[in-house]
């Protein structure tokens, strides 16, 4: 693909086209130029000397909730996190010891190797991959994997992307600081799309974009690969995924969880046929061993198909992320439900399945948004348990293109639900001007949602009915919130990108534990 055009279906730069250019030279860091504004959005009382604010921001000595405790930007070029795994959630997957390991079928980076196997649905034929790694920074850890990591992408001074992890303990210590590549050769773009715990480091999950060649014969393709890497991000597999029986040529994990056989449940998307317009594809699930073999993978669709050809379907069905429930798994994200998708709005769509990827229940929610929204598609970005049913956050809007990551993002107004036990809206609630693609534990404090407000990065936290108690905006520098790691002592760690200039820059604002801001904030107004 020629530097400068953007993908084929896709209407070009937007008004967010300062995120679509990427500089000649390196990167000005933002650095310590955190600009941090807070406001209760409930209306506030009489403070009882006749002041009320009328428009619900909170008065200066109110307690607030919600505080920044540090914040860094990270990399040497055009960069953005996309990932995130905190040291808690290692520790609550592998306290028990159950992760098992995997050695048949191996493939080690600079090297190829081949799987063969039959299992559930699918038909597992000549697996291969190949790769290479980076290693920058890397100093050893004595006390295992328990600081933050943050994955997502780096670009090269030619405007190529590399899969890139860094290990973060506080706002200027890294531990290791590594790309990855599958070395499919020049113009070739990869990146990270989630991180995930494993016995002795990490899972990384990432795609390869590889560009048609200028004779036009041969269309651009985008596979999925993984990769285990050690505590210092080396790598000690790697393996890409190409659908057996299938010519696909757009196919993404864009996220994972263990399951309890110390394996890995992949979600994202599949579009087998020629591409032709982003928005196409099967919603997409896969099993992987401890150490990348891929046990079964199943498409879905909202009306219960599961398709090997996509020759006829022109309908765009796409999962963006997967949890593990009781008994089972919640996989989330858009489906067009009422016909083609270049004609109809795509649906918010949560599909709950039992440990083989059996469906159990299907749900499709559409954004009844105001006279003054033009809101278009909406996507489920996040969902966990919560209670008797679950939470579930999204965006309703328009998909942009941001080429320096190679991806049409959604951006509009915000989405949040409660939902039952086999996802029915118990409520709703929108955020105007918000996209939110993620939602963390806060402790007795509740849950707290972060994407973007008004372009900027933004976290907000939700009050027991669901609806936004408080909000901060991290930056006033257009970017985005997209991924979020709870440490081991409850902290938040929000990552993503925002812009120095016209370049994205990568960057980590750890929140205060949010239960001690807001008893040191009640002790200060005590005094």
């Amino acid at each position: 693909m020629p530097p400068g055009m953007s993908e084929e279906g896709d209407d070009g730069p937007t008004r967010r086209q300062l995120l679509g250019l990427i500089g000649a030279g390196g990167i000005t860091a933002i650095g310590a130029g955190l600009i941090i504004t807070g406001a209760r959005v409930s209306p506030t009382d009489d403070d009882g000397d006749g002041n009320e604010s009328a428009d619900g921001d909170r008065e200066p000595d109110e307690p607030s909730a919600l505080s920044a405790a540090w914040d860094a930007t990270y990399g040497d070029g055009p960069s953005a996190f996309s990932a995130a795994v905190g040291g808690r959630d290692v520790g609550s997957i592998f306290s028990d010891g159950n992760a098992t390991n995997e050695t048949a079928g191996n493939t080690t980076l600079n090297g190829t190797g081949t799987a063969n196997e039959t299992a559930g649905n699918a038909s597992i034929g000549n697996e291969s991959g190949t790769g290479n790694a980076t290693d920058g920074n890397v100093s050893d850890s004595e006390d295992g994997p328990d600081e933050a990591v943050f994955g997502g992408v780096r670009s090269t001074d030619q405007d190529d992307g590399e899969g890139w992890l860094v290990g973060v303990e506080g706002p200027e210590t890294t531990t290791f600081d590594v790309t990855y590549s599958a070395d499919q050769g020049e113009q070739a773009f990869d990146a990270i799309e989630c991180v995930l715990p494993a016995a002795d480091g990490w899972v990384i999950v990432g795609w390869t974009h590889v560009p048609s060649p200028d004779d036009g014969d041969t269309p651009d393709r985008k596979f999925p690969w993984a990769s285990g890497v050690d505590e210092a991000g080396s790598s000690q597999w790697f393996r890409t995924y190409e659908r057996p029986g299938v010519e696909s040529f757009r196919d993404v994990f864009r996220d994972g969880v263990p399951t309890p056989d110390g394996g890995y449940l992949l979600a994202g998307v599949t579009l087998g046929e020629s591409f032709d317009d982003i928005r196409r594809g099967d919603g997409w699930l896969a099993k992987i061993g401890a150490e990348g073999r891929l046990n079964w993978e199943r498409t879905y669709a909202p009306d219960g198909a599961n398709r090997t050809t996509w020759s006829d379907d022109e309908r765009y069905d796409a999962f963006t992320t997967v949890r593990a429930v009781d008994g089972g798994y919640l996989l989330a994200g858009a489906a067009t439900t009422d016909g083609p998708s270049d004609s109809n709005p795509a649906d918010g769509w949560v599909v709950a399945v039992d440990p083989n990827g059996e469906r159990r229940w299907s749900s499709t929610y559409e954004y009844a948004g105001g006279e003054d929204s033009d809101a278009v598609d909406l996507a489920v970005s996040d969902v966990r348990p919560a209670g008797d049913g679950f939470l579930a956050v999204g965006t309703a809007g328009s998909y942009e293109y941001v080429r320096p990551l190679r991806e049409n993002q959604l951006f509009g107004d915000g989405w949040i639900a409660g939902l039952g036990a086999e996802g029915e809206v118990r409520w709703e609630q929108s955020v105007a001007d918000a996209a939110l693609r993620t939602t963390a534990d806060a402790g007795d404090a509740g849950r707290i949602v972060a994407g973007a407000r008004e372009n900027q990065p933004w976290v907000g936290l939700l009050g027991e009915d669901g609806s936004l108690a408080e909000e901060l905006t991290l930056s006033e520098a257009d970017g985005v919130v997209s991924t979020a790691a709870v440490r081991d002592d409850g902290a938040i760690a929000l990552a993503g990108r925002r812009d120095d200039g016209e370049t994205p820059v990568a960057f980590v604002t750890q929140l205060s534990p949010i239960e001690d801001a807001a008893a040191e904030s009640d002790s200060d107004a005590e005094e």
